[in-house]
């Protein structure tokens, strides 16, 4: 790996980072925001079931 690819790959390393730690006060609502969706999907796909 070449010292450019490198410190590219480090530098994105650090903006990930910054980045999950701007949301982790807002992970629980992230995680059920998560899972209310997987909800009205299934929801939604045993209304289609239903109605054929």
């Amino acid at each position: 790996m070449s010292t450019s690819a490198a410190a590219s790959s480090q530098q994105t390393r650090g903006v990930m980072r910054r980045l999950l730690a701007l949301i982790r006060p807002f992970a629980w609502w992230i995680a059920a925001g998560v899972l209310l969706s997987f909800a009205t999907i299934g929801s939604s796909v045993g209304l289609m079931a239903v109605s054929a």
